[in-house]
């Protein structure tokens, strides 16, 4: 059987005794929580929206992404359920930090940091440092089912696959700005509620690496003033029963960014054209060879 982190084992037994009508939860940490939660719907909806600024929260993201965004691009718009959205992670944020309060774990929450770079200085909020015999800081990430299942639950290893959200980047920010090392990351499935607490391997290479990929980003976010960006995720090349149909797509990351149509100005959503399904899958196509892409 798997060991589970302490903070599992001690948010395990609390919820279980809440669960038995044999845990409350102390008026302190309820105030607290209203207050955290009101900060929140007051951000979401009375905040001005803020010019583009690197921060630590965004840095990993695709660096074609945020060309795109300091440039001004054209971007889609933001579907009506995006509030909703960013607000059940909040939710997540403050529930999780009320339940480690009264399961004992002791910490320190939400703290603006400065990472310091040979390029400027980087801001950002991190979400928790747990005090326990070495100080780390912790990121709260809500998911998923698929995700809970599919990366997450294959560790650091898994989100190291593919984080296009720049989590790893934003932890490392987070702890070398606070001059710490990182945690890891308190991961809460939306579906189910179930928890997974995900370590990041506390291997100073790894941190070196990703603190100078993060210098190296801020130096061409600083420099960039106009000009074209080059996507650096290439075209995925269809085949159909292992052979070349001769189009081209977006793969998965570039189909959610909200530039792709400014990025690639003949993009065509298109089911795929060989499919006999009632309903084929629909795909953003750069290059269609039945169409006019």
């Amino acid at each position: 059987m798997t060991n589970l982190h302490p903070m599992q084992l001690a948010v395990t037994a609390y919820l279980q005794k809440a669960n038995k009508g044999e845990a409350s939860m102390a008026d302190a940490t309820l105030d607290l929580a209203a207050e955290q939660f009101r900060h929140s719907l007051n951000r979401q909806f009375n905040d001005p929206p803020r010019e583009f600024r690197i921060s630590l929260s965004q840095i990993g993201r695709p660096m074609c992404q945020l060309l795109h965004e300091k440039k001004g691009s054209p971007r889609e718009d933001f579907p009506y359920s995006f509030k909703m959205n960013m607000l059940f992670g909040d939710m997540v944020e403050v529930a999780v930090k009320a339940i480690l309060l009264e399961s004992g774990v002791a910490f320190d929450a939400s703290q603006n940091v400065v990472l310091k770079t040979p390029y400027g200085d980087v801001p950002g909020e991190l979400d928790l440092i747990v005090k326990d015999k070495d100080d780390r800081v912790w990121d709260i990430k809500s998911c998923s089912p698929w995700a809970f299942k599919n990366k997450w639950s294959k560790g650091y290893e898994g989100l190291a696959e593919e984080d296009s959200f720049g989590y790893i980047h934003q932890l490392v920010g987070y702890s070398v700005a606070q001059d710490l090392n990182p945690g890891g990351w308190i991961v809460v499935n939306k579906a189910t509620g179930e928890w997974m607490f995900v370590e990041f391997p506390q291997d100073p290479k790894i941190i070196q690496e990703v603190l100078f990929d993060i210098y190296e980003r801020v130096k061409i976010l600083n420099e960039y003033e106009d000009g074209p960006i080059t996507c650096e995720y290439p075209e995925v090349e269809e085949t159909w029963y292992k052979k070349p149909t001769g189009n081209r797509h977006l793969g998965v990351i570039c189909s959610m960014c909200p530039y792709k149509y400014e990025q690639w100005p003949n993009l065509r959503l298109a089911p795929n054209p060989k499919s006999r399904a009632k309903e084929p899958q629909m795909r953003y196509y750069t290059h269609l060879v039945d169409g006019d892409g």
